[in-house]
């Protein structure tokens, strides 16, 4: 399980998902200094956080 907690974000604050990820045994939790649209919308997105997303989504065991 991978939890991305934002930077910083107005819609869901930092603080409720880290309870998440501490309520999910052994998920791994990405930080990225991005904002909640920002992690989709932002021309920095692809290299802040998709590249590594996807290459720890390629490699995640189901």
């Amino acid at each position: 399980m991978i939890v991305v907690i934002p930077g910083h974000d107005r819609i869901v604050p930092p603080s409720s998902a880290e309870a998440l990820a501490t309520a999910i045994p052994h998920c791994e939790v990405l930080r990225p200094a991005l904002g909640h649209i920002g992690m989709m919308a932002a021309a920095r997105a692809p290299d802040t956080l998709w590249s590594s997303l996807t290459m720890r989504l390629t490699h995640l065991e189901v």
